[in-house]
């Protein structure tokens, strides 16, 4: 059986797994799925930030945001309080039950970072690691062009 090359399919097929196997088992220790995880995660670094802010650190939309702040909310996690510099914005906070959401999840993800570096090694991930930046920063200036139709805006893919 020869090697598969898709690249785009091997990634994405290798994401959506390990998005489904780590959401499962951060539902069973915390009660949240791993885009909430990492927003707890921004908001211990970034205590007071407003939402437009965790959406670019996270570098979600900010309808992705508002949901997933709302969510975060309901179950007592995070918590909104009106800015004191602008009264129209809403700075988010980890609350204490946030914190022990992230207390419950740290050792699984220090468990997962282990069992890929028992099953890679160092060098290999590290390896890993670089290409996988390296693919984000291409993501983000596109690698190839879509012509436009004559009505449309130029693809978002073109450098």
């Amino acid at each position: 059986m020869s090697e598969d090359k898709r690249i785009y399919f091997l990634l994405s097929q290798a994401q959506h797994k390990m998005s489904l196997q780590v959401d499962r088992a951060l539902m069973q220790v915390a009660g949240i799925s791993g885009p909430q995880a990492g927003a707890l995660f921004y908001l211990e670094k970034h205590d007071g930030c407003q939402q437009k802010d965790m959406a670019e650190g996270l570098k979600l939309d900010t309808s992705a945001i508002t949901g997933m702040v709302e969510r975060l909310t309901k179950k007592g996690l995070i918590a909104k309080q009106r800015s004191e510099k602008d009264k129209r914005a809403f700075t988010l906070h980890l609350t204490e039950e946030g914190r022990d959401a992230l207390s419950n999840v740290q050792p699984m993800l220090d468990q997962f970072n282990q069992h890929m570096l028992d099953k890679f090694g160092k060098e290999k991930l590290n390896h890993f690691c670089q290409v996988l930046t390296e693919l984000m920063s291409l993501g983000q200036k596109g690698c190839f062009s879509v012509p436009a139709a004559d009505n449309e805006d130029p693809s978002p893919f073109q450098s």
